[in-house]
């Protein structure tokens, strides 16, 4: 649908539902993404679950 080659993507939140679909949505695009979790577990099974994004955890608040 939408062309994101050569671009980057920083999704805070990532590990959550919405943020996961966002970022799915933005590598089949082409983009690189890496997505942050502010909970250490969801930050690992996230990594498990979705090898071509990379993950760390961060807490914004």
């Amino acid at each position: 649908m939408f062309d994101f080659s050569g671009k980057r993507a920083l999704i805070t939140g990532g590990t959550g539902g919405l943020g996961t679909a966002i970022a799915r949505a933005f590598q089949q695009g082409g983009c690189r993404v890496c997505c942050t979790g502010a909970e250490e577990e969801a930050v690992a099974g996230f990594q498990a679950r979705h090898p071509g994004i990379s993950v760390r955890f961060l807490d914004v608040t």
